[in-house]
């Protein structure tokens, strides 16, 4: 599949939210409460990524594109934490697009330009066990540090990549 990376602006939220939405109810049924899908609505997707490109100020959305078709997206920056490090924010593909590669092209999209920093983080929710793989793969390790968020009520686990080159 031919895939065309491209800067995407605030006028793809309906889009963004579409595929985050489509995600939870599909590739997240295993992984979060059903309280918490049940009552995630399409419309508090597109508040939640309206919110997110309002405050986007260190991080940069790309798409990945088939002609005219938004088939997935990331968002990444600065690491909020540590401004000597690199943050992968989000990582969805549209459900009918998954296993496709999509978001392989993305991730080394991301990976490349957070390649200057010494470190790549992100979070992943512990028991997502096929994300938890993907990034793996990728060079990335559980760093042993949890969390969890009110809105998700599920634990996140931290997984860092370093970026430091060899000698």
């Amino acid at each position: 599949m031919d895939v065309e990376l491209k800067s995407i602006g605030e006028d793809a939220v309906p889009r963004l939210a579409d595929i985050f939405y489509g995600c939870l109810q599909r590739d997240y049924i295993d992984v979060l409460p059903q309280e918490v899908l049940s009552g995630f609505t399409l419309q508090e997707s597109i508040s939640l990524w309206s919110k997110s490109f309002a405050g986007q100020e260190s991080s940069k959305f790309i798409g990945a594109w088939s002609g005219d078709q938004l088939l997935g997206f990331a968002k990444f920056g600065q690491d909020p934490e540590n401004a000597r490090n690199g943050y992968l924010t989000s990582l969805y593909v549209d459900p009918s697009q998954s296993g496709k590669g999509v978001g392989r092209v993305l991730l080394a999209h991301v990976l490349q330009a957070l390649s200057l920093y010494s470190q790549t983080r992100l979070w992943v929710f512990s028991n997502n066990p096929r994300a938890i793989k993907l990034y793996e793969s990728l060079g990335f390790s559980l760093s042993g540090r949890t969390r969890v968020e009110a809105e998700w009520k599920v634990l996140q686990s931290e997984m860092v990549l370093n970026n430091a080159k060899p000698d």
